[in-house]
């Protein structure tokens, strides 16, 4: 994990977490975002706007990020951990998502964080 940039997507938070390839030939020489920017100069800035504009295939607008600046690895973990957590609970029925919706039972094994 080198990063995570916030995209809200129809007014919801969705993350977008940012990796390298462990087979990538530069893998070695990258691992955060400063120097993924070295190895790879200008990454960050085609992400971004590929992140904005994605969409716009489909007829939808421009999508926004809370920040063009990715969020540290200490950062990205936390958001990996409580996405993680959020997750379990949906699974094993403790909670609804957004839209009031459960997993229905017996599609998935009760998972435990």
């Amino acid at each position: 994990v080198l990063g995570t940039l916030e995209l809200i997507d129809e007014g919801e938070t969705d993350y977008k977490v940012i990796v390298i390839r462990a087979d990538d030939p530069d893998a070695y020489r990258i691992t955060d975002m400063a120097s993924l920017e070295q190895v790879k100069p200008g990454t960050t800035t085609r992400l971004v706007d590929w992140l904005k504009k994605y969409k716009t295939a489909e007829g939808k607008g421009l999508n926004t990020l809370a920040s063009e600046t990715p969020y540290t690895i200490a950062r990205s973990d936390e958001i990996i951990s409580e996405c993680n957590e959020r997750w379990v609970w949906l699974v094993n029925g403790q909670t609804s998502n957004a839209k009031g919706h459960y997993i229905a039972a017996g599609t998935t094994a009760a998972i435990t964080p």
